[in-house]
Order: C-alpha cells, then sequence, then structure tokens
C-alpha cells in the first residue's frame, strides 16, 4: 500500500503502514483491519489498486472509514478475479448519497463561491435525510411484520 501510495503522489494514511519496527509478514497476518479512520478519495483509490495486486491479503475489514457510495464503487473494482480476498467486513460506514450531478460539483469545488457550495451541500444533505427516513421507516415496518 505505502509503494502504491507513494508512485501516485499520496502520502499513506498511517493506518495502513506497518507499526514503527515491525516487519509485517502477510502469510501470518492475511487481515487489513482498519477502523475509525477518515478514509478519502485519494486513499480509497491507492487501496482499490492494492486490492488488486494483493496476494495474500484474505480479509479486509474496514470500520467506521466514513466510505461513501462512490468508495464503495471503487473498491469493488478492486476485488477482480485475481484478487485473494474472500471476505469484505464493512461496518459503521454510514452510506451517504453522492453529490447528484458529480460534474456539477466539481465545478462549484473549483470555481463556486462559499454559498454555491453551502447550497450544493444543503442539497446533498437533504438527499442525504429523506433517505435516512425512508431507511428508518422500512425499518421499522419491517419490525412491526407489515
Amino acid at each position: 500500500f505505502g509503494t502504491l501510495c507513494r508512485r501516485s503522489g499520496v502520502v499513506p494514511h498511517a493506518a495502513f503502514l506497518p507499526s514503527p519496527g515491525s516487519e509485517p509478514n502477510a502469510a501470518e497476518h492475511p487481515t487489513l483491519s482498519v477502523q475509525s479512520v477518515l478514509m478519502d478519495r485519494a486513499h480509497a483509490q491507492v487501496l482499490r489498486h492494492a486490492l488488486a495486486a494483493t496476494t495474500e491479503l484474505t480479509t479486509l475489514r474496514l470500520s467506521s472509514c466514513c466510505l461513501d457510495i462512490e468508495m464503495l464503487g471503487w473498491l469493488r473494482q478492486g476485488l477482480s478475479e485475481t484478487c485473494t480476498v474472500t471476505t469484505l467486513q464493512l461496518d459503521w460506514n454510514p452510506l451517504e448519497v453522492p453529490y447528484d450531478d458529480p460534474a456539477e460539483a466539481r465545478r462549484v469545488a473549483a470555481e463556486g463561491s462559499p454559498e454555491d457550495i453551502d447550497e450544493l451541500e444543503q442539497r446533498r444533505f437533504h438527499l442525504q435525510a429523506e433517505r435516512d427516513v425512508r431507511s428508518l421507516g422500512e425499518r421499522l415496518e419491517a419490525r412491526a411484520g407489515g
């Protein structure tokens, strides 16, 4: 992971690096477990390529890493036929609704005023709130047996 980060010009996230003084042995530790780490898009892309190239990792656990739908799509791309990961565990990753128009989101981020950015985020927040309420309704309905 660290090598792919360096090749991509991305500073490796500390959660993906071996602890100081330890020599990682993938045969003994075929699990990568990351917990309570704010994953960004750059690291999700690097992880996608690392998963496709891994030969000894069998389990990937990402807990409370703030993954979104787009990042999960990238991880899925990394789980190719040649990937050795057989178990993917994702928990406590609230799947937020992405911006309805990614091109518009990039344009506003690059050239928009703070008010434009706030408006864009408010629209996304509203869509996420609707999704959360719908999900809660479905869960309550399922519990009530209806």
